[in-house]
């Protein structure tokens, strides 16, 4: 976690704002992998993709949607 301020700090964000909280937490989910990867994974994972894990977690928390301005009904603010 220091270490994660810290590079907050460097890049000049304050570990404050909402929006470098959402960012930081979505980009631990990042995954770059072929589709050939990611269509094993789905096949053999009991878990949910990354992608699904942020957006879906994301979409159905109102702070989120304040914070990024998501319109109401919009694919990132669902009821």
């Amino acid at each position: 976690a220091l270490a994660g301020e810290r590079h907050a700090q460097k890049r000049g964000e304050d570990k404050e704002d909402p929006k470098t909280f959402f960012t930081s937490w979505a980009q631990t989910w990042c995954f770059l992998g072929t589709e050939k990867m990611k269509k094993n994974l789905i096949s053999t994972d009991a878990h949910s993709p990354a992608r699904v894990r942020v957006n879906a977690a994301l979409s159905q928390f109102a702070p989120f949607a304040r914070t990024f301005e998501c319109g109401a009904g919009s694919e990132m603010s669902q009821p």
